[in-house]
């Protein structure tokens, strides 16, 4: 019996926080977060037993014994999914115009 395996992608970024710091692509970030969003990344349990629910993280951590890895396409898609929808920009209506003030006259 021949069994097909699925190719594993060798292309995967992956890389530590600390290497995610030196990235300019991510100047926007800090250790802290990083480190408060990985913290965060599964649901877990507060102190009086109350279930916290997860941040959505969890896909782009990887650890591995003590080490730590984030995948940068999945950090990617997270910071995508935070996006804030554009603000809706409708036209101004003048609330006080000279021509409104003294009457149109034509």
């Amino acid at each position: 019996m021949n069994k097909q395996t699925t190719p594993i992608s060798v292309a995967q970024r992956l890389a530590t926080v600390a290497q995610i710091l030196e990235l300019p692509e991510y100047s926007w970030a800090s250790n802290s977060y990083i480190r408060s969003l990985i913290y965060n990344a599964e649901e877990r349990f507060g102190s009086g037993g109350t279930r916290l629910p997860g941040n959505g993280f969890a896909p782009a951590v990887i650890r591995i014994g003590g080490k730590v890895l984030i995948d940068l396409d999945e950090f990617d898609a997270f910071v995508e999914r935070h996006r804030m929808e554009p603000k809706r920009v409708e036209a101004e209506t003048p609330c006080n115009t000279n021509d409104q003030a003294k009457g149109e006259k034509g």
